[in-house]
């Protein structure tokens, strides 16, 4: 009978409880700290039952095992070495395998900087010391979605409710929730009487107070940042929902819109959008022209661009208030007004004819088209400028030439350009021009285009109305 010393037993379960990929020490504090106490051991008996608990004791016929029964209750359990097949020390790569893959993105919202950098640093770290595991291929998986997320973050971008949004955009989306929350907190019938209702009501309050004041600082800080990098979409859209933030939520809440911009730098907003539009016009935005344009001499293309449309009033009475930044597509314009003698050939088309399948749906049924201008001697001649005639006129005009009135933005732009001249000539000044307006006199100055009232743009069935 062959004899085993005490000593060899132990060396031998010493071998087994030792064979594992990793240990304990040979990870950073930060993925250590994930890891529970690694002295657990699982023993698996011939019989294919499983023991997990701590080694109590050992001899050369049998193994104590101190087995946990909740937190503080623990019993040992006597285990025959000859009933053992194996003894399992904790893996610890498939311990902190386990506790990575609970690192969870949040469907709704957006995690701060270092949320995304810390559970980044020890996926690298499992992936260079247990990367032979099966989980390292989800572990994998995760890096990238939190690599990803992390990558917007570092962009400027958040994520609110599910969207991300540049961040003045997110902020007035969380403006925009918080205010929904008040207004459903404050209809519940516990609201004046439960007092966690109302203390949650009063931080929601604070916490969208907070989001106003901070928007300010958050566009001067950012959207030097989008200008520099010649992020024009993106510094664009912040400014819209800027504006729009503090006519549609503040300038409301805060009652009179007349009494509100009073006493607001309403001018601020007009800088900015000045200093996007300018820095746009310096970056010299490449222009895409239509593959075909018309050959009409008379009719002159206009890049497709942003531009700053409507005054610098800040009265909000004022129908070019507030000045905004829209972007309009490449188009081409009648360079001269439409004249007395044109006009007078589609007004003879129409009586001769009868023809009404120009007129706009609105149009009243057999709308007469006579220009009113036609009364006045010194207006009805040929090469004059049609005067007297209504919106629906114009129209139908526009469509029977085949072509169509511009839009409100494109009329603009074609007459202000980049530079938010006041007067389309290119000057400030009205006194060049007597023309178009009451007690003026005619000037062959006036067919310059001041007025060009019919437009074709490329695709020529466009009808804007």
């Amino acid at each position: 009978m062959m004899r085993v010393s005490v000593s060899s037993c132990l060396l031998f379960f010493s071998l087994i409880l030792s064979g594992f990929a990793i240990e304990k020490s040979e990870l950073s504090p930060e993925a250590a700290a994930l890891v529970p106490d690694t002295s657990i051991v699982t023993v698996i008996l011939k019989n294919g039952a499983k023991v997990e608990g701590t080694i109590a004791a050992e001899t050369a016929e049998k193994v104590t095992v101190k087995v946990r029964r909740g937190a503080t209750i623990s019993m040992s359990k006597e285990i025959a070495k000859v009933d053992i097949q194996t003894i399992q020390k904790a893996d610890v790569g498939r311990i902190l395998a386990s506790k990575l893959l609970m690192y969870k993105l949040d469907p709704k919202n957006s995690l701060l900087e270092q949320d995304y950098k810390k559970p980044m640093a020890l996926f690298d770290e499992f992936l260079a010391k247990c990367g032979t595991l099966p989980e390292a291929e989800e572990i994998t998986r995760l890096k990238k979605e939190f690599a990803d997320e992390l990558q917007h973050i570092e962009k400027g971008t958040a994520k609110v409710d599910g969207v991300w949004l540049t961040p003045v955009c997110a902020a007035v989306k969380k403006f925009n929730i918080a205010s929904e929350q008040i207004a459903a907190i404050r209809k519940r019938p516990d609201f004046n009487t439960n007092p966690k209702v109302k203390e949650f009501f009063d931080s929601l309050v604070e916490k969208r107070r907070v989001t106003a004041k901070s928007l300010p600082k958050m566009m001067q800080d950012h959207m030097p940042l989008l200008i520099e990098n010649k992020e024009f979409d993106d510094a664009i859209t912040e400014m819209t929902a800027f504006l729009h933030f503090w006519i549609r939520q503040v300038i409301r809440s805060e009652g009179s819109a007349e009494e509100v911009i009073k006493g607001m730098d309403f001018d601020y907003i007009l800088r900015m959008q000045k200093s996007i539009i300018a820095a746009y016009k310096a970056a010299k935005p490449k222009d895409v022209k239509p593959a075909k344009l018309p050959g009409d001499n008379d009719m002159i293309y206009i890049p497709g661009s942003y531009f700053l449309m409507g005054g610098d009033s800040t009265d909000p009475k004022n129908d070019a208030f507030p000045a905004h930044i829209v972007f309009v597509s490449p188009f081409v314009i009648d360079k001269y007004e439409v004249t007395n003698e044109d006009y007078r050939k589609f007004v003879e088309h129409v009586k001769k004819t009868g023809d009404s399948t120009m007129e706009h749906p609105s149009a009243p049924p057999l709308k007469k088209h006579d220009a009113e201008g036609w009364k006045v001697p010194g207006l009805s001649r040929d090469k004059q400028p049609v005067a007297g005639v209504d919106w629906f006129d114009a129209y139908a005009y526009a469509k029977w030439a085949g072509k169509r009135l511009p839009t409100e933005a494109e009329w603009e732009k074609a007459a202000r350009g980049l530079d938010q001249r006041t007067f389309p000539w290119g000057t400030n000044s009205a006194d060049i021009c007597g023309a178009s307006w009451s007690g003026g006199r005619y000037s062959s100055r006036s067919l310059t285009g001041k007025f060009p009232n019919r437009v074709l743009s490329p695709r020529r069935d466009a009808d804007v109305s």
